[in-house]
C-alpha cells in the first residue's frame, strides 16, 4: 500500500537508469502488458523496471488479486488500484501515462508511472537510497526485503538492487524496527492472500474458497501454519500446540510475523494470530465463525497472553 511519506514534491521524468534484461521467470509470469508498462516506466523515471515489477507481484499479483480495492473501490486501508495507492499520495503523485487526460489508479497504464514517479521522488533512482524508497511504499522492512526478492528473480543480466539488501536492523524515515527477511514477508503475503475467507472452524487453509462453510477455508491455527509453512517453516496445526513453541517474546519486542495469543482456555490460549505492525499493534487473524480473515488490532480490546517466534531448524528465526 504506498502511503503518503515525505517526499519532496512530485517530481518529472529523469534519465534513463541502467535496466537489467528479463529473466525466464518474468517472461512467463508477469503479463505481458504489465512487463511493457514496468519497462517504460522505469525507463522513464529512472528507477529499475524489476523494482516496480516486484512492487506490483507483491500489492497485487499484477493486477490480478481479486481482493477488495484493486479493480474498484478500496480496501480497508484506503487503498486502490494494481499498485495501491491511498487517495491523497495519489493526488500528489498520479500521473496521465496513456495520454488520455485522467488520471486513474484502477488504470495500469497510469499507476504504474505513478509508482515510477512516487519512488523517484523517494530517492530510487540512487541505489544507495532504493530499500529506503521501497519502504516509503509501505513502512515495513518485511515489505522491502520481499519485493526485492521478487525483484532479483524478475532481473537478468547480473543486476544489483542497490543499497544493503540483506536482513538486519534498517533504519527508515527515522524509525528503527528489527531484523526481518525474506521469510517473514512470505509468511505475511500468505496471511495476506487469504484476506476476506470465511472462517471455518477445523478448516484446512489450502485453496480458501470464498464461500462460507467450506473445509478449505481457514481457523486461526490452520493460517497461521500454513503462513509459516508457505516460508519453509513447520509449526504445529492446532493453537495449544503452538503456544508450547518454546522461542517466546516479550510484550513490547514482538515483531512482524510473530504468533499473537489470546483467550486464556483450560488447555493454553483458544487463539492465535500473526502481528503485522507492531508499531500499530496491528495483526491478521481469522477471528470466529461468521466472520473473515481480517486485519485487526490485537491491543484494543482484547490482552494478548503472549507472543512466540517460530524458528527454522537451526536456530534462524
Amino acid at each position: 500500500m504506498v502511503l503518503l511519506g515525505d517526499a519532496e514534491a512530485a517530481c518529472t521524468p529523469g534519465p534513463s537508469a541502467a535496466q537489467p534484461g528479463v529473466s525466464e521467470a518474468g517472461e512467463n509470469t508477469i503479463p505481458a502488458n504489465y512487463l511493457r508498462l514496468y519497462q517504460k516506466a522505469g525507463q522513464e523515471y529512472g528507477v529499475g523496471w524489476h523494482v516496480l515489477a516486484g512492487i506490483g507481484k507483491v500489492e497485487t499479483d499484477h493486477g490480478r488479486s481479486k481482493l477488495p480495492g484493486v479493480h474498484s473501490g478500496e480496501n480497508g486501508s484506503g487503498a486502490g488500484g494494481p499498485m495501491q495507492f491511498i487517495g491523497p499520495t495519489w493526488d500528489a503523485y498520479g500521473v496521465d501515462g496513456n495520454g488520455d487526460d485522467k488520471r486513474d489508479r484502477y488504470n495500469p497504464e497510469d499507476a504504474i508511472p505513478g509508482a515510477a514517479n512516487y519512488l523517484k521522488a523517494n530517492g530510487a533512482g540512487d541505489p544507495a537510497r532504493l530499500r529506503k524508497a521501497i519502504w516509503h511504499y509501505n513502512h515495513a522492512d518485511w515489505y522491502v526485503d520481499l519485493v526485492l526478492e521478487w525483484a532479483r528473480k524478475y532481473g537478468s543480466n547480473k543486476f544489483t538492487t542497490g543499497g544493503d539488501n540483506t536482513a538486519g536492523t534498517q533504519t527508515c524515515g527515522g524509525a528503527v524496527s528489527g531484523p526481518a527477511g525474506p521469510v517473514v514477508g512470505r509468511v505475511l503475503a500468505f496471511a495476506r492472500a487469504q484476506l476476506g475467507t470465511p472462517y471455518q472452524w477445523g478448516g484446512t487453509c489450502t485453496n480458501a474458497r470464498k464461500d462460507y462453510a467450506s473445509p478449505q477455508n481457514c481457523d486461526c491455527s490452520s493460517l497461521t501454519m500454513r503462513a509459516y509453512a508457505s516460508a519453509g517453516i513447520t509449526i504445529p496445526r492446532v493453537t495449544y500446540d503452538q503456544w508450547a513453541i518454546p522461542t517466546r517474546v516479550p510484550s513490547g519486542q514482538e515483531r512482524a510475523g510473530d504468533l499473537v495469543f489470546f483467550r486464556p482456555g483450560t488447555r493454553g490460549p483458544e487463539h492465535v494470530a500473526l502481528v503485522v505492525d507492531p508499531v500499530k499493534r496491528t495483526m491478521i487473524h481469522a477471528p470466529q465463525t461468521g466472520d473473515v480473515v481480517k486485519y485487526d488490532s490485537y491491543m484494543t480490546g482484547r490482552t494478548p497472553m503472549g507472543f512466540i517466534r517460530p524458528q527454522a531448524k537451526g536456530g534462524a528465526s
